[in-house]
């Protein structure tokens, strides 16, 4: 037990006086503190009960919490200046990248040098930046003639961290190296380094992660830490955190961990989703008025080189949902030029997506049927990461019936939704899934609900991966591979010599159909693939006018080559146990 009564004196003196402005009330807060009474005493204060004390130490610290802990806030962060100015042409470096990129960060970042690693001749320089209501870290890796990594986290969670540190990226991939001659299908190739950061409170002198293959000890200074992991293991992934302080306790940080190909998801989970669970009012359909009139809402839609690639754009616009973010919307009117595409005589669409450093890619769909679409109802909502990232963006597109937007996390935070023409996006902790994104009217009824689950699930274990079953056909080969998940269940993939694969890590307690089948083209090859249960014996395959094939089982599954050029494949699938008819099923393809 530590005897928190000095440092609470100090730090709500401390705190008495200049206070950010970064998303707190903190007028209200002075209000509050001008209106004590002047004679009140510190003891008198410091006994009064503990749920008082510690809802004023909540409003008053940028970090909720952060006192209880023996290692300071992340004032450096939010208040401060972390590291050492970035050189001149430091700053031009990402000025000019972002001014190169249409969805570059604005030309106004200061950057902050913050530490700095060499390894294997590369050397790894990690920068810091604040952009509105964002705090961004850079890893740059000269030398390696790979791309930065850039991960920003809003100003929110610093101020509500339980924890005294705040991962951004985990895994990082940096350069490749060959696959070794005679490599099977499916082999992934290694890595040559892989970079894990974040960034830490005052009093944090040391952050440990734990991999797969070992603990790791990360370089930490300017209230930052960096971990450059050369040739890890193939598959290798952090998969806890711990920051420790100057009297040396340990106190675990929430970590999701980078995925990694088909088996290996992020097992993050942190209970059940919160918030409403019942519709209010039923609304259908619905419009965005202000597009279809063609007003000028925000900015023109500029530089749309991946969107005018397939479709003629009649009237485009980007809207920023949230003025303290640098992530913008467009929302674009459309006649697509797509044959064969699913757009293709279905008339005038509606294009949206986000604009933001590092991603571009957008979803379309009729104009008129925009907002009926397969449950969608007024709110359209995309979920979506990327890699080693511990942020998910949750973005979308409302109808006009929409007046506000919430968001429910399983921390049993609520956030408020910045909403503005009709389209909204906000960052989210992947460790505080499931997240609910409840929409409602102007009269503050509920007409919209979207949970999105957890990634919690088995992954394979690692290093148990074997290959299972091989297949040659004329012109490419089939790999089965198989692995124990951590659930006490069976992790598989088939991967094919020409690229293509596929795979899944089901939970031990998920019973399938008896009998499965997909045909699965491969250069001039058509494979058939059988998935069984247990009690599946044999496997019969018959094309008409040839002889039937009979192929036992390994590991639930059964792969086949087929001899045919023929545009149109069929075959009917049999699963037997002891003899007898289990399953039957026809499957065709069209090449």
């Amino acid at each position: 037990m530590i005897d928190t009564e000095p440092r609470l004196r100090e730090r709500l003196k401390e705190l008495a006086g200049p206070l950010d402005e970064s998303g707190a009330d903190w007028d209200a807060v002075r209000r509050r503190l001008d209106a004590t009474p002047r004679t009140t005493s510190w003891r008198l204060v410091l006994a009064t009960a503990a749920a008082a004390v510690a809802a004023v130490v909540i409003a008053v610290t940028p970090v909720g919490g952060g006192l209880v802990r023996s290692v300071g806030d992340f004032s450096a962060w939010l208040r401060g200046q972390p590291g050492q100015p970035a050189s001149e042409a430091e700053q031009r470096e990402l000025a000019e990248e972002s001014a190169r990129a249409w969805t570059g960060f604005p030309d106004t970042v200061a950057l902050r040098r913050l530490l700095a690693q060499e390894r294997d001749g590369i050397e790894y320089q990690l920068f810091g930046f604040r952009t509105g209501d964002s705090l961004c870290l850079r890893l740059v890796a000269r030398g390696s003639g790979e791309e930065p990594a850039t991960s920003c986290a809003p100003l929110r969670d610093l101020q509500r961290a339980e924890a005294p540190a705040l991962v951004l990226l985990v895994d990082h991939p940096f350069g490749v190296r060959q696959l070794p001659v005679g490599a099977r299908p499916g082999e992934y190739a290694p890595v040559r380094a892989s970079a894990t950061f974040g960034i830490v409170a005052d009093g944090v002198t040391d952050v440990e992660l734990v991999a797969d293959d070992g603990r790791r000890r990360a370089l930490v200074a300017a209230n930052s830490f960096l971990h450059i992991a050369s040739d890890p293991a193939v598959g290798a992934r952090v998969r806890e955190a711990f920051a420790t302080d100057t009297e040396g306790r340990s106190q675990r940080v929430p970590l999701a961990s980078a995925p990694f190909g088909l088996t290996d998801g992020s097992a993050v989970s942190r209970g059940e989703a919160q918030g409403p669970t019942r519709v209010e009012r039923h609304v259908e359909g619905g419009q965005i008025g202000w597009l279809v009139r063609r007003e000028p809402r925000g900015e023109p839609l500029g530089d749309a080189a991946t969107l005018t690639r397939v479709h003629r754009v009649v009237f485009g616009r980007v809207i920023q949902p949230d003025p303290k973010s640098f992530v913008r919307m467009f929302l674009a009117l459309v006649h697509s030029e797509e044959r064969n595409g699913p757009l293709a005589g279905q008339g005038p669409a509606l294009c949206y997506g986000a604009l933001r450093p590092g991603v571009r890619g957008y979803g379309c769909a009729p104009l008129d049927r925009f907002f009926d679409r397969g449950g969608v109802g007024p709110l359209l909502v995309t979920v979506g990461s990327r890699g080693g990232d511990q942020y998910s963006s949750v973005e979308g597109v409302a109808s006009d019936f929409v007046d506000r937007i919430e968001l429910f996390l399983a921390t049993g935070e609520r956030v408020a939704v910045p909403l503005e023409d009709n389209v909204f996006f906000v960052p989210v902790a992947r460790t505080k899934f499931p997240v609910r994104v409840v929409a409602y009217d102007q009269a503050g009824r509920v007409i919209s609900i979207r949970t999105f689950g957890d990634e919690s699930g088995p992954r394979a274990v690692p290093g148990k991966e074997r290959i299972a079953l091989e297949v040659e056909g004329r012109n490419a080969t089939a790999v089965l591979r198989v692995a124990p998940s951590t659930d006490g269940g069976r992790c598989w993939r088939i991967s094919y010599s020409t690229g293509s694969e596929g795979g899944g890590c089901p939970p031990k307690s998920y019973r399938g159909p008896v009998l499965d089948a997909v045909l699965q083209p491969a250069g001039r090859d058509v494979f058939v693939e059988v998935e069984v249960r247990d009690e599946v014996d044999l496997v019969v395959i018959e094309r008409p006018g040839e002889d039937d094939v009979r192929v036992r089982p390994v590991e639930g599954f059964a792969i086949h080559p087929l001899t045919t050029d023929d545009k149109e494949v069929f075959v009917t699938v049999r699963a037997l146990a002891g003899g007898r008819e289990l399953a039957k099923r026809g499957v065709r393809i069209e090449r």
